[in-house]
């Protein structure tokens, strides 16, 4: 895509990117959990006001990596990833609706795999619902196998 500009995220872009956050989250949660509600999402991740803060506080740190897509010098979306004892982890990779399926999210995730070799990673994961086929396709073009599964039940 022609004039698409991926780069380091700064702090000044975190609204961009929560705006993103927020309509992409309730997509994502929307592929594994079709009836719940916007308010029930939000509830669950830990609400708006606290993601924008941890957000901030990651953006700076350096065992994160937080990038962004740009086109036409607009956030079209942003991913990020971080290492934990020595792993790497690809955390978030969220587009705006009319950016999806054009080959971005693919871009995103080459580039922090590229950081995470510059950081001498050797393994990396990824965590993804069941039923998110394109994260989940996405990670298999850089051949990502899976290698566990989470069950989960609710009690209430």
């Amino acid at each position: 895509m022609k004039d698409l500009i991926i780069k380091k995220a700064k702090k000044e872009d975190l609204n961009q990117i929560m705006k993103i956050y927020s309509e992409s989250v309730v997509d994502e949660f929307k592929t594994q959990y079709p009836k719940k509600t916007k308010k029930e999402i939000f509830k669950y991740v830990g609400g708006i006001k606290k993601i924008f803060k941890n957000f901030n506080k990651e953006i700076k740190s350096k065992k994160d990596y937080w990038i962004i897509a740009e086109f036409k010098n607009k956030i079209i979306g942003f991913a990020f990833a971080d290492i934990f004892n020595r792993d790497g982890w690809l955390r978030m990779n969220y587009l705006n609706k009319d950016f999806r399926k054009k080959g971005i999210g693919k871009k995103l995730t080459e580039r922090r795999i590229d950081w995470f070799k510059k950081q001498k990673i050797k393994n990396i994961y990824a965590q993804v619902f069941v039923k998110n086929d394109s994260s989940i396709k996405n990670l298999k073009k850089f051949k990502f196998i899976p290698s566990s599964i989470i069950y989960e039940r609710s009690l209430e």
